[in-house]
């Protein structure tokens, strides 16, 4: 290293992740959430045993060539600096086939691609490429998953436990696996194998194999399900009992890519005939959270054992248990493009990336769903096949979950939420006006009255809840809380308090216990984002009296920009963020283009540019390309797109649109719902507003956001929420 460059190298060694050599990290941002990043290293395993044929010449000539061998790992991370490294090979060298258990294979090329399935009408997958075969002829093998299917429900390496509601296992016959000496120990022994269905097993590609071991994917796929796996001479029972849960014992169960065709160098002919003997851990496309907990219809429950490496770090997605004793219930996996955990999207954004607009818009929507849910501004919420709303029926706040295709209501959680609108506020009515967020299986919902409230997913069970009343008298400012609650890792980040006084305050997501606490002024109608802002994960948020920046982990106080609630002008929009910049807009005040900055350790927010020819006054805008996108109460109301970098407002709408507008933002598009009832597309453009389709989707008071789905949009209106179907708009363009 070079002492004028480079900081000293160090490690750092944990019990749950051991030190590991990495010859690559192939880390790039996960195509689908940007936030997130993946790698797939490729790791150094020492101390193969026994050498035979390619291993034993190849250690004649370098020892470690033919005695060692690499394998392929997979890290995660948020911030590009801190990553979680799964201890379990990703990518095995599987059977002891030639150039496969040799130092230098199984490394995987950089870059995911997301490709059509092989199957007709399958889903579409992602596939990757690995090198093998180094030493004799090499050859690039293409691996495929489902989307987002990089981990699932997984035991540790001592064992663990999963608690299900009931499976049916029908048949007795059993599987031998093959063995795979690999990191990990041995396959030998008896596993259950859960049968799928004929269709299912079509469309995923298998059996649904559960793995008693780190072991390969035997040849042949079995057409029943196996109970019983014997562990030495002494069989060992699943019993499965009708109406009862069950309850799964496992040595590891993984979940890894499954291996297809691979070629030549220089050749586009296949290598070998792609049998499925050399397959290995293969749950196919669909994963095992798709082919049991979504298939079958399953809400899954993980219990770990105690003194477990995976119950402090437990894979993306999963909860853990408290104790390692008691089974928390969480959501399956949530399929391609219905993924909506709160205000504005993963990332707070409006950004809707994976939408593919059609060629054509249609002339208009169809309605595929309608129910009533009572009032309130919040953002209906989507995960998989279920969809949440936070509403208000009577004197009560109400929590529904839905069938997404369906409708039909999974169960309802209520409470008393009594409330008195201050004067200026009845038309809007009594809440809540906050819209939940959705991480690690919980829901957290803020009411108008300020209490913040944490609900399991999947049974709607209230786990904790929590609000200062006790230090502010209330927890809310004078029309009521309004701002929505945001999750970073363990942490849940919400403002309590009065218009006059309050607190920025992260609470742990799994017991409500305060983690840290950060000034003393209070809450306003806006939301706080997470963003990154010169390697520093910081949580922004305008309060009542500045736009400031705290770090999200410790809460420590980085900057602030003061721009107060000034008489009746109040602080109302959301900020947006791009490459580094805060673009922050206030009721007849403007707009500003602020940049933090970071010099010698310290903080300080430079103005690029401030312009008062329109304003932002209860809508948030968003940013598509180099562009804002917002939506001006000045005229009664108009869009308008404005350039990131100068601050030049490049076009405006017509006047007289409404009072506001919520917005989303797809390729190539902005989509408005305006406040009386209509959904309008508009084209993403510099030169001129030019809307492509407009349809009626209520007949007014669409004053929370919509949600867009992949073939369908969401609106909540006054008392109801609907689905209205884009599927004759989509089916094309796809």
């Amino acid at each position: 290293y070079s002492p004028e460059r480079w900081t000293r190298f160090s490690t750092r060694t944990t019990r749950f992740s051991p030190f590991v050599q990495l010859y690559t990290n192939q880390v790039q941002p996960y195509h689908r959430a940007p936030h997130i990043y993946i790698g797939f290293p490729t790791r150094y395993v020492a101390g193969r045993s026994k050498l035979t044929g390619l291993n034993r010449r190849l250690s004649e000539s370098v020892e470690y060539f033919g005695v060692d061998y690499t394998d392929g790992g997979f890290m995660t991370s948020r911030d590009g600096r801190r990553f979680k490294f799964w201890d379990e090979a990703f990518i095995r060298p599987g059977r002891p086939v030639r150039g496969r258990w040799v130092y230098g294979d199984n490394f995987q090329a950089l870059g995911l691609v997301e490709t059509n399935s092989g199957e007709t009408g399958g889903r579409r997958e992602l596939s990757m490429y690995v090198g093998e075969g180094l030493w004799r002829q090499c050859r690039l093998r293409r691996y495929t998953l489902r989307l987002d299917g990089f981990v699932s429900v997984q035991a540790p390496l001592s064992g663990g436990e999963i608690v299900t509601r009931p499976l049916k296992f029908a048949g007795n016959r059993r599987q031998r696996p093959c063995r795979n000496p690999g990191c990990g120990g041995s396959a030998a022994g008896w596993f259950p194998a859960v049968g799928l269905s004929r269709d299912l097993r079509r469309q995923a590609g298998c059996g649904g194999w559960l793995d008693r071991r780190a072991g390969c994917w035997p040849i042949g796929r079995s057409r029943s399900a196996f109970a019983v796996r014997r562990q030495g001479r002494r069989p060992v029972r699943i019993s499965i009992c009708a109406g009862a849960m069950t309850r799964l014992s496992l040595s590891r169960w993984t979940v890894a890519p499954r291996r297809k065709v691979f070629y030549d160098r220089g050749s586009r002919a296949p290598h070998d005939n792609n049998h499925t003997g050399e397959v290995q851990n293969v749950i196919s496309r669909t994963g095992f959270l798709r082919g049991i907990a979504v298939a079958v219809g399953l809400a899954v429950a993980v219990g770990m054992a105690e003194e477990s490496p995976v119950a402090e770090n437990p894979q993306p997605g999963l909860r853990v248990v408290e104790g390692g004793s008691v089974p928390v219930s969480a959501v399956a996996a949530p399929r391609s493009g219905t993924f909506w955990p709160g205000w504005l999207g993963p990332r707070r954004d409006g950004w809707v990336g994976d939408f593919r607009p059609p060629k054509r818009w249609p002339t208009t929507l169809t309605k595929s769903w309608q129910v009533k849910v009572g009032t309130g501004y919040g953002s209906p919420l989507v995960a998989g096949n279920r969809v949440y709303q936070h509403a208000r029926q009577g004197g009560d706040e109400v929590l529904w979950c839905f069938d997404l295709a369906t409708g039909k209501t999974r169960w309802r959680q209520s409470y008393p939420a009594p409330f008195k609108i201050g004067g200026g506020g009845e038309y809007h009515g009594k809440g809540p006006k906050s819209s939940p967020v959705m991480a690690d299986g919980r829901i957290f919902t803020m009411g108008i009255t300020g209490k913040l409230i944490a609900w399991d997913a999947a049974s709607g069970k209230r786990l904790w809840s929590r609000d200062d009343d006790a230090r502010f008298k209330k927890s809310h400012p004078y029309w009521g809380a309004s701002t929505s609650p945001i999750v970073d890792e363990k942490r849940v980040i919400v403002h309590f308090g009065t218009d006059e006084r309050g607190t920025l305050v992260a609470l742990d997501v799994a017991t409500g216990k305060e983690i840290w606490s950060q000034g003393k002024d209070g809450p306003s109608y806006s939301s706080p984002l997470l963003v990154d802002i010169q390697g520093v994960r910081q949580v922004v948020e305008w309060n009542h009296r500045a736009l400031t920046g705290v770090e999200s982990r410790t809460g420590k106080f980085l900057w602030e920009y003061p721009f107060p609630h000034v008489g009746s002008d109040q602080n109302m929009p959301t900020p947006a963020f791009h490459e580094g910049r805060v673009l922050l807009g206030g009721e007849n005040r403007g707009i500003l283009g602020l940049e933090p900055r970071r010099k010698d350790g310290a903080w300080s927010v430079k103005v690029l540019w401030h312009q008062k020819k329109v304003a932002l006054d209860m809508s948030s805008a968003v940013v598509n390309g180099e562009l804002l996108y917002g939506f001006s109460h000045y005229n009664k109301g108009r869009l308008f797109c404005l350039d990131i970098k100068t601050g030049q407002v490049l076009w405006q709408g017509p006047g007289r649109t409404g009072r506001n507008v919520m917005f989303l933002s797809v390729p190539g598009h902005v989509v408005a719902l305006i406040d009386n009832g209509q959904l309008q597309v508009v084209s993403a453009n510099r030169k001129s507003f030019q809307p492509k389709a407009t349809y009626r989707v209520a007949a007014g008071g669409t004053w929370a956001p919509p949600v867009l789905l992949g073939d369908g949009v969401l609106v909540k209106d006054r008392d109801t929420l609907t689905l209205w179907s884009l599927a004759s708009a989509t089916s094309g363009a796809r």
